[in-house]
């Protein structure tokens, strides 16, 4: 007479090997999932920065001047162009936004083009921890140079959402 069916042993053994490969799937799906985040953070940051300096570096060149309102060599800096359109203001501020339960004070990066509202540059998930403006001017060419650090907002410190970058650049105005 043959056995039809499982021994508890075999049986002990299926489920043993069909959760081993369960707990591995899940766990090569959630290290996709976090890369993917990572990514993402990284990215918002890389292109938020080379967009702001992409930004400022095109209204320094076409400025005809940078205004004595331009505060130099700390953070949080100020840049202040005059321009035959009017002034453009490029400053920070403090902003509260919600996370989940918590509430996180950010640094945003914004620019006032004459008497138009300010225009954020940097979004909500980006906070800006270094803008600072030097002047490199010599023998009457304006030149400044702009250090920007924006770092991911992680509220909870997981290695998941942190991204940070600093870029240095510098602008001089070509107008005369």
């Amino acid at each position: 007479m043959k056995r039809r069916g499982f021994t508890l042993i075999e049986f002990i053994i299926y489920i043993g090997l069909a959760t081993f490969f369960i707990v591995a799937s899940l766990n090569f799906v959630w290290m996709i999932i976090g890369d993917e985040i990572k990514q993402e953070r990284l990215s918002e940051v890389n292109d938020g920065g080379v967009f702001i300096l992409k930004k400022i570096t095109y209204h320094v060149q076409r400025a005809d001047e940078v205004d004595t309102q331009t505060v130099f060599d700390t953070h949080p800096g100020k840049l202040v162009l005059n321009t035959t359109g009017g002034q453009i203001t490029l400053d920070t501020y403090q902003k509260s936004i919600a996370l989940g339960s918590a509430v996180v004070a950010i640094t945003k990066l914004r620019m006032i083009e004459g008497l138009n509202p300010a225009v954020d540059l940097t979004s909500d998930k980006v906070d800006a921890k270094n803008f600072t403006v030097n002047n490199f001017s010599a023998s009457g060419v304006t030149t400044i140079r702009i250090n920007l650090t924006l770092e991911s907002v992680n509220p909870t410190g997981g290695a998941t959402y942190e991204a940070e970058n600093s870029w240095t650049t510098s602008a001089t105005i070509r107008k005369k």
